[in-house]
């Protein structure tokens, strides 16, 4: 800036003084380091006397200056700007004056900062003094700007346990030698931005120097090239030196001046904005402001080569492709996963002193990272560490995959008023009570009254009502799960002692065989004791239920009973998957309101979540039991209570549990084994039974175990199929298990329909009429292979083409499946 001062008759090094002074004035900032050499800074030095001895060509171009004329004399309309000149040259005082508005000498009024200072020789003594003047305007654009792009430095370590990761770590080095611009590659959260902002460093930069953040996908200008390069047409002046202009002029480019410029997600860059960055890669004009020291690393989530000419500018791709460095999948570098995750763990603002649980660590290496990757990890982590009360994080603490978002397939109901009063704790407490006074004194009524009518009536009313209602109201949701009589039992032991030890690990760890297992040694039970028929069996087991949930209550902290060991509820988790009734939150309102968790943790006056349920995570919806806590402990109204047509979060939600998918396929295998068992008398001994329940249990185990490493080999690896695949099954099998219930309905058993005479009906009812149990559960497993098909179509369209050969295979099975169990179902 120093050789643009025209005056030669001063003191010698006075230019280089007042530059220097200059820079030390300008540069309180960091946005000014980055800005300094573009920024249109008038100086102007004056003697002891106030006469202009020394300026710069923007000063000459602002004001009418000459080597006679007194700095007074430049501000003849600003009289507090004169008073503040003559303090400067009489008193030694610095001033800084902020919205100044000055005429230049074309007569426009600008608007400007004015830093006033005095100038001292080498020894010390008074020389004059400076004035610096910056325009405004755009002065206060370029700090709020960079203020709101500028990345801070991640300081972080690169965790580097495998080869993939210090093969990147190569090509960063080996890149920061060359003066191409580089190109990450890689899916959503991997890590480009965290990888390119070590390429800066390995360019020679420090932390102080700038490191802006672009994101092309919310770049709302209408020219993103202008957007990031300013506006060339007014760049220069007629002379091609540096004047006041607009803040329109300015781009990401400067305020990135010696540093790295990251711009993310290229592909979604116009063509001309491509055009303007290939230009300023390959340094083919001399249009921009100045040679500026600005290094541009990109990023992409997509192959740009697969682009057509139309979408992206092909000799932008053709430079790109050599200058590539690919960012592996988290799933990919399982290594690194636990590493990665006790660095989140130190680095949050909750994570002091906290360490993860074995069964955490076994939680975290044991999910896909499909939805967000390296991202997805950070998030789980630090929402870890802000709803665990204590120093070692449990598993129930780890909430990993993607956020529920909204869907015009929903409709919120928790604001209606109905809703309302029977959640409300009052209302809700006293169901809960007389469902559990029903069911207490039903299981007695069972035991006590076993051999007369009144046993009978009873026990025809759990296997002919409760139960097949149970399974029908599945599709609902899990309604009984809220006032579930198992819960409120349990709840009573708690309040009347509580242990509160953490669940076991190997419950937690095994709980997606717990579940099945259990819920086929219950339908095993149901046989071989002859439930329906035997009332004194019914009650037993129902009391034998309540007593293991109570006990479970009264040594683990919160629900555990429910969350990891509950056949019914496990049933009731897997269609509540599919279920029109879900809570949910909002994740708008979660992320950038919500700092207690109250809707995990709980409040002063509301219990937390009974089974460590989040409902900002839709993976883990099908924890849920729809107690309802949540709606009533929010404090901001994020959680909601909503309805959507069935089965649509098994076609579009982007992950399902696959620990839930060894129940599914038991429900599958179990559903014709039970009508075998009616039709065929090689499976009416226990022994039999027994042995024949196993296979099934066997069958889904091993099955699951295929499924999954038929994940792992064919299919995309962001989206898991394999849980969709066992969901399209379940629903399929609901039909049968569901029409299997029904024959236990003693008034639709006695139910015929029969066809006038002489009608077109005769030629389809016999002259005996048919039974109005066999329409019902025909139309039953009709419809549930209907939806299940659904699904099978909805899975075809996520599979990567080697994998479409699923398709015919689900075809055949699904066709066999229902024949078999329509012939039974006639049969019987």
């Amino acid at each position: 800036m120093g050789t643009l001062f025209e005056s030669n008759d001063y003191n010698e090094g006075l230019e280089e003084l007042v530059v220097e002074q200059a820079r030390k004035l300008l540069n309180q900032n960091s946005y000014t380091k980055s800005i300094l050499s573009t920024l249109p800074v008038a100086l102007v030095a004056t003697d002891k006397t106030g006469k202009v001895r020394s300026f710069n060509k923007t000063a000459k171009k602002l004001l009418d200056l000459s080597n006679t004329t007194t700095l007074l004399a430049c501000f003849p309309e600003n009289k507090s700007l004169q008073k503040k000149i003559e303090s400067c040259l009489n008193e030694d005082e610095s001033y800084t004056l902020y919205s100044q508005k000055i005429r230049s000498k074309e007569k426009k009024e600008n608007v400007v900062n004015i830093y006033l200072q005095p100038l001292y020789d080498d020894e010390r003594e008074s020389c004059g003094i400076l004035l610096a003047m910056e325009d405004q305007t755009y002065v206060s654009f370029l700090k709020e700007s960079f203020l709101r792009y500028t990345s801070p430095h991640d300081n972080s370590i690169v965790i580097d346990n495998i080869a993939l990761t210090k093969k990147v770590l190569v090509r960063i080095k080996d890149a920061s030698k060359q003066e191409h611009t580089t190109l990450f590659v890689g899916g959503s959260g991997t890590g480009k931005s965290f990888f390119a902002s070590k390429l800066h460093l390995e360019y020679g930069f420090t932390p102080n120097d700038p490191l802006i953040v672009i994101d092309c996908k919310k770049i709302k200008d209408k020219n993103p090239g202008t957007f990031i390069f300013g506006n060339v047409k007014t760049n220069k002046s007629k002379d091609g030196e540096i004047a006041f202009r607009s803040v329109s002029d300015y781009g990401a480019i400067h305020l990135a001046q010696n540093g790295s410029l990251i711009l993310k997600n290229i592909e979604s860059l116009t063509l001309e904005a491509q055009e303007d960055l290939l230009l300023y890669i390959n340094r083919k004009e001399t249009r921009f402001l100045h040679d500026i020291n600005t290094r541009i690393i990109l990023t992409t989530s997509i192959n740009i080569s697969e682009l057509k000419e139309e979408e992206f500018n092909q000799d932008l791709a053709n430079y790109l492709f050599d200058n590539i460095i690919s960012i592996p999948s988290l799933w990919k570098r399982r290594k690194e996963i636990i590493p990665l995750a006790k660095l989140f763990l130190a680095e949050s603002k909750n994570g002091e002193n906290k360490k993860f649980s074995s069964d955490a660590e076994n939680l975290l290496l044991s999910r896909h990272y499909s939805y967000n990757n390296v991202k997805e990890l950070k998030e789980a982590v630090e929402l870890a560490a802000e709803v665990s009360a204590e120093n070692e994080i449990s598993s129930e603490c780890i909430f990993i995959g993607p956020k529920e978002e909204s869907s015009l397939l929903e409709f919120s109901i928790s604001q209606l008023s109905i809703i309302k009063w029977l959640i409300s704790d009052k209302v809700l407490k006293n169901i809960r009570l007389l469902v559990l006074l029903l069911f207490f004194a039903t299981s007695l009524v069972s035991i006590i009254y076993t051999n007369t009518e009144l046993g009978s009536v009873v026990n025809g009313i759990i296997w002919g009502i409760w139960w097949p209602g149970f399974i029908i109201l599945l599709l609902i949701g899990r309604l009984w799960c809220s006032i579930c009589p198992l819960s409120t039992a349990a709840s009573i032991g708690k309040k009347m002692l509580a242990l509160e030890l953490k669940p076991p690990t190997w419950i937690k760890n095994n709980t997606y065989l717990i579940i099945p297992l259990g819920f086929v040694i219950i339908l095993t039970i149901e046989y071989i004791f002859h439930m329906v028929e035997t009332p004194v069996a019914t009650g037993i087991f129902l009391l034998s239920l309540i007593l293991l949930a109570t006990v479970f209550s009264v040594l683990y902290e919160r629900e555990t009973w429910c969350r990891y060991v509950c056949p019914l509820g496990g049933i009731g988790a897997i269609f509540t998957i599919g279920g029109i009734l879900n809570v949910k939150a909002n994740p708008d309102v979660c992320s950038s309101l919500c700092k207690t968790h109250e809707c995990n943790k709980g409040s002063v006056s509301q219990a937390g979540c009974p089974v460590f349920h989040h409902p900002l995570y839709a993976k883990e919806n099908h924890v849920c039991k729809l107690c309802f806590n949540c709606l009533k402990s929010c404090p901001h109204n994020s959680a909601k209570l909503t309805l959507q047509i069935p089965m649509v979060k098994i076609w579009r939600q982007k992950e399902l549990p696959n620990t839930l998918s060894v129940l599914a396929l038991s429900l599958f295998f179990m559903a014709p084994l039970l009508l075998a068992a009616k039709l065929f008398s090689e499976l009416t001994t226990s022994i039999t039974f027994i042995l024949s329940a196993s296979c099934a249990f066997g069958l889904a185990y091993f099955t699951s175990r295929i499924l999954s490493r038929f994940d792992r080999n064919i299919i995309d690896e962001s989206i898991l199929k394999p849980s969709r695949i066992s969901f399209a099954l379940l629903i399929l099998s609901w039909g049968v298990f569901a029409a299997f219930q029904f024959s236990n309905i003693p008034v639709l058993n006695s139910l015929e329909i029969h066809s006038p005479e002489g009608t077109v009906w005769n030629a389809i009812f016999s002259s005996t009429g048919v039974s109005l149990i066999k329409i019902l559960q025909s139309v039953t497993i009709i419809f549930a292979a209907v939806f299940g098909w659904i699904t099978v179509l909805s899975i075809k369209k996520q599979l990567i083409n080697e994998a479409k050969n699923i398709v015919p295979i689900m075809s055949i099975i699904f066709i066999l499946y229902i024949v078999l169990n329509m012939f039974m179902i006639l049969k019987i």
